[in-house]
């Protein structure tokens, strides 16, 4: 028995030590091998740098929108069919601004701009299927997104619109087309509820009108053709009469408070366009946002040096 213990306690004591003799083992190697990996760790870095070297540098153009007045009634987005999925209710501009501008309407508008520029000295007008080379329009969205970055700061419903091509020129022309896109959509394609009820109005305004004008005729011919109701006594000639009369004045009265009520309305329509604040312009970058090419030449020696 005792000498099984002892056998046990040895062979307990054998297994601690290997992790121990191991690490010994690759440390030796390592050094036995040190200049091989070097050079190979050192060949992978250089012509590492080599390949970074004829990657374009990317420059960022940023803008920034400060959120509407949260009071204002947002309503449901309307006459897009690409805006799919949107809310009926009122919304938050910062939740709705990053959705108008990824929606397939602007983009499309953005890819179909020619932008005009100077660019280390020369004039340059293209348009962003050139600049990618790609005609395919699923593609091109798919390139446009690639470039571009939309988020919403949810504490201060700040938007931030960050564009990132290979000329800082193209960059911020092409962010400013999305900011006026955005706010030609806010102008003319977004309704809000003062402006509908004003059209409601408008059209109930318009019928209106249309029934006074048939009731004053009627009232007009039953006139013309009893030529002596003002001195008649035929209780049913006076009780069209009143009837024709009262049927004018509703008609009237109605007529009139549409009016006031349509007036009311368009101003509260012209409140209640939603504006696009601007806090920062698109910027013209003249510091290069990518590649960092240290970063990626100290990556490809670590992995270089892990695979040796």
């Amino acid at each position: 028995m005792p000498n099984r213990m002892t056998l046990k306690t040895h062979a307990s004591e054998s297994t601690a030590h290997r992790p121990d003799t191991t690490v010994i083992d690759l440390l030796r190697l390592f050094l036995s091998r040190k200049r091989l990996i070097g050079a190979v760790t050192l060949a992978a870095m250089i012509v590492t740098a080599a390949v970074v070297v004829f990657i374009p540098n990317r420059y960022c153009s940023t803008a920034t929108i400060l959120p509407s007045d949260t009071s204002s009634k947002v309503s449901a987005l309307q006459s897009l069919a690409d805006l799919t999925g949107m809310p009926s209710t009122e919304t938050s501009p910062s939740e709705l601004y990053p959705t108008i501008l990824a929606s397939r309407a602007i983009q499309t508008a953005v890819l179909e701009q020619r932008y005009s520029f100077r660019h280390k000295g020369a004039d340059l007008s293209l348009t962003l299927s050139e600049y990618f080379g790609v005609k395919n329009p699923d593609l091109l969205r798919r390139q446009l997104a690639g470039i571009t970055r939309i988020t919403a700061d949810k504490k201060t419903g700040v938007v931030t619109l960050s564009v990132e091509t290979t000329m800082p020129e193209l960059s911020q022309a092409v962010a400013a087309k999305f900011l006026t896109q955005l706010e030609d959509f806010n102008r003319h394609q977004r309704r809000s509820q003062a402006r509908e009820n004003a059209l409601y109005l408008q059209r109930q305004m318009a019928q209106t009108k249309t029934e006074l004008e048939t009731a004053e005729d009627e009232l007009q011919q039953f006139r013309q053709f009893n030529s002596d109701w003002p001195i008649s006594s035929d209780a049913g000639l006076v009780r069209d009469l009143t009837r024709l009369q009262r049927a004018v004045e509703v008609k009237t009265q109605t007529y009139l408070y549409l009016s006031r009520e349509y007036e009311s309305a368009q101003l509260e329509a012209q409140k209640d366009i939603p504006i696009v604040s601007i806090l920062d312009a698109p910027s013209l970058p003249t510091v290069k946002s990518g590649p960092r090419r240290s970063i990626i030449v100290l990556l490809a020696g670590c992995l270089a040096l892990m695979g040796t």
